[in-house]
């Protein structure tokens, strides 16, 4: 249970996400890192809720352990993320924040550190970010 890094503050059930990655409907992610003292394991994840429809994802659940943060670990995971979802005909990419008491450190995290567009969406406690296919790395 990561809090400070953990975009929107959604927790889900071993059986939620076999559901998730069962039916098709989602997409998730899940990093190691390791460096030269070692393994840090299983640091960052990822859930991405599809919609083919509109050529559109939208990252439901982005989080990391706090360990690994200031590596780039979690701007090196989007990317690669972006490049799958390319390669799958999607052609915009939301990311949502909601803020809680802890995870103030990771506010600004679309729109300043990766260069994100703010999509002046709030509903309820959720600001919305995208980034259009055509600049997708």
């Amino acid at each position: 249970k990561t809090n400070q890094f953990n975009l929107t503050a959604r927790r889900y059930t071993e059986s939620d996400i076999r559901r998730m990655k069962e039916d098709g409907s989602h997409k998730i992610w899940i990093g190691e890192l390791e460096d030269k003292f070692g393994s840090y394991g299983k640091v960052i994840l990822a859930i991405v809720r599809l919609e083919p429809k509109e050529q559109r994802a939208v990252i439901d659940t982005f989080l990391m352990s706090c360990r690994v943060m200031g590596r780039n670990v979690e701007t090196e995971f989007l990317k690669h993320i972006e490049h799958d979802l390319k390669e799958e005909g999607i052609k915009e990419i939301i990311g949502e924040y909601v803020e809680t008491a802890k995870n103030n450190v990771v506010k600004d995290f679309y729109l300043q550190r990766i260069g994100w567009e703010t999509t002046n969406e709030i509903s309820g406690s959720i600001v919305s970010y995208t980034k259009k296919i055509k600049t997708l790395v």
